[in-house]
């Protein structure tokens, strides 16, 4: 895969500093419709991964992505000044949804309205619906592009790896989560995946935050766990997560390459269905 390096110029107080930027792979975009807030100044360029500049857009403004590459490091944004690629590091408050205000499209025979038959991940997304893992919401949408929280973690993890009676049987305790409603949706899933040791909550609190998102890293883990690999011990010098990044990735698994990567749903059905592929394959 060709990987490029680029530099990309911010527009600071303190003069024009040269911020380090990671590969990415500007060959490979996907149309998307999100949008975003600028965290600090930056040039927007014409091409990418490098080019002339369109303009500079300043701190604070909401923009729409209309691109983003297959590791999701370079954006195409529409600015108030133009049309122009930038980097991640140059956006915060990404909102993996079409935006406000704005319908979302319908696709007439998919297997959910809101899914493109030709999204990146639609036959893993197929796969796990095909296995009873994810029916989507009542209204027949999936929400593909945005951030899992942690509520459907437990329940996507736990339904991969638990069978009907067992899900059936689960209690959760109401002195177990205090951020957790009587009786909720999701209390039998969270009670299975604290027993598995899949989810076990804030460390030193009794708070799991369902409503939450789940990084890259935390995602691996779950996942590692919920499918017991094997996973190394972490050298001295690694990041906590990367024994499960390994894990996870040996298989084909890991659609990202940054722990701090807000999951989507259509991300997290793409691993649970590979996964499964791996281990039944094996």
């Amino acid at each position: 895969m060709k990987k490029f390096i680029v530099g990309l110029v911010s527009v600071m107080m303190l003069g024009g500093l040269m911020p380090m930027a990671s590969a990415g792979d500007c060959t490979k975009r996907t149309d998307v419709d999100w949008y975003a807030t600028i965290s600090s100044a930056v040039n927007v360029r014409d091409n990418c991964p490098s080019g002339g500049v369109v303009g500079t857009v300043r701190a604070g403004e909401t923009v729409r992505i209309l691109e983003v590459d297959n590791y999701e490091e370079f954006y195409l944004i529409e600015t108030s000044v133009g049309t122009g690629f930038v980097y991640t590091s140059f956006l915060k408050d990404i909102v993996k949804s079409p935006l406000p205000g704005s319908e979302p499209e319908r696709f007439e025979g998919s297997i959910f309205w809101d899914l493109n038959p030709e999204h990146r991940y639609y036959s893993e997304i197929a796969d796990v619906k095909e296995r009873g893992i994810v029916g989507g919401n009542p209204d027949g949408s999936v929400e593909p592009d945005t951030q899992i929280n942690r509520a459907a973690l437990a329940k996507i993890l736990v339904e991969a790896v638990s069978s009907d009676m067992a899900i059936a049987q689960a209690k959760l305790g109401t002195d177990v989560y205090s951020d957790v409603e009587f009786g909720a949706w999701y209390s039998p899933y969270l009670k299975i995946a604290r027993d598995k040791g899949i989810v076990t909550g804030d460390s030193g609190k009794n708070t799991v935050r369902p409503a939450d998102g789940a990084n890259g890293a935390e995602v691996a883990k779950m996942i590692a766990v919920a499918f017991d690999m094997d996973v190394r011990e972490k050298e001295s010098w690694e990041e906590w997560y990367a024994p499960y990044f390994e894990a996870v990735g040996s298989l084909g698994a890991l659609p990202y390459n940054s722990g701090s990567h807000k999951v989507t749903r259509a991300e997290m059905m793409y691993m649970i269905s590979v996964v499964l592929e791996a281990q039944e394959n094996e």
